[in-house]
């Protein structure tokens, strides 16, 4: 018997909670996910369904507080990162996991060159080897990582501040300084987001050939369907909080199972005409008094009474595809 590999990364029932003035917003609910190695992984919902927050517990970057994590584990290679002391962290941050965030602006400082911002993450991840390297090894090693992303003239850049560039090339800088420490898996957030169609398309482009050309894992958050079709070999469908469904992603867009999904799929407007794409009712609901049991219920055409009263487990229904839903549930279904 072949025993299974193990997986990369894997994240075992993770809730996140949020104070804020009132109450407490329970923001991720029990999400389960996992990546091998080699991976392209796909994590698509709603603006606010807790993408971008789920990525940021993953590098323990969620201040705290406000935020909370009353339960959950986040395995990388066998190890619970939220068990994990300072310095082991800071490895995993450099070499293990790294993140590219949506809004490049953000993400750089605006007081400091781009030069010594590279310096120091490069510095930082010799530093957590062990290793040491001088001034010109990281110049070198920063020329090197703008030549990679197509950064033309990169000696000028390094001298130059974040408000010198413009927001494609900010982007770029980003991911040079993401896949400088050559980590394992790298998170794109939404990383064509803040930028105009034509340069998000490049941006798209040059990531899937650096994640080809090193064989990277990659985990792709997005709520745009086409870039997740064309950039990953599997997708986790979120929803307020909640892994709704995973498969393959062809499976996803040829075979959608969950009526979110489904709703999702709908949403995009056809080229070939066929009437403006359906929307799906309603919102996502407010995560300081969240719906008891399936939190999509308030929204789904489907909706029976055990949705109003349990949430629906994550069932495999064919290999490699599973799904939250009762309507896929062997329990005896009423519908309303």
């Amino acid at each position: 018997m072949v025993s299974s590999p193990t997986p990369l990364l894997e994240i075992r029932d993770l809730a996140v909670n949020f104070a804020v003035y009132g109450g407490e917003l329970r923001v991720l609910d029990g999400v389960n996910f996992r990546m091998f190695a080699g991976e392209r992984v796909g994590l698509v919902g709603e603006t606010g369904c807790g993408k971008t927050t789920m990525m940021k517990a993953i590098l323990r970057v969620l201040p705290t507080p406000p935020a909370r994590i009353p339960r959950g584990e986040i395995l990388f290679k066998g190890k619970d990162i939220l068990k994990m002391k300072e310095r082991e962290l800071r490895s995993v941050r450099g070499t293990g996991i790294s993140m590219i965030f949506q809004d490049p602006t953000a993400a750089l400082n605006p007081v400091f060159t781009i030069g010594a911002q590279m310096h120091a993450v490069i510095q930082s991840q010799a530093q957590n080897n062990h290793r040491s390297i001088d001034r010109r090894k990281i110049w070198q090693l920063a020329v090197s990582a703008l030549k990679d992303v197509a950064l033309a003239d990169p000696e000028r850049l390094l001298k130059s501040y974040p408000i010198q560039l413009s927001g494609g090339m900010r982007q770029r800088v980003c991911i040079a300084m993401a896949l400088s420490t050559n980590p394992e898996i790298l998170i794109a957030d939404e990383p064509g987001t803040s930028l105009d169609v034509t340069i998000q398309d490049q941006i798209l482009r040059l990531l899937r050939d650096l994640v080809e050309k090193r064989n990277m894992s990659v985990i792709l958050i997005t709520h745009t369907l086409g870039v997740v079709r064309e950039l990953t070999n599997r997708v986790y469908v979120m929803y307020a909080g909640s892994i709704v469904e995973t498969a393959e992603t062809t499976k996803i867009f040829s075979q959608p199972l969950h009526p979110y999904t489904r709703g999702l799929i709908a949403t995009v407007p056809r080229l070939t005409g066929g009437g403006i794409a359906s929307g799906i009712p309603g919102r996502i609901p407010d995560y300081r008094n969240p719906p008891i049991g399936c939190r999509f219920h308030p929204r789904c055409p489907h909706v029976m009474e055990i949705c109003k009263q349990q949430k629906p487990p994550l069932i495999e229904v064919e290999p490699n595809h599973s799904v939250a839903c009762f309507l896929y549930s062997p329990t005896p279904k009423v519908e309303l």
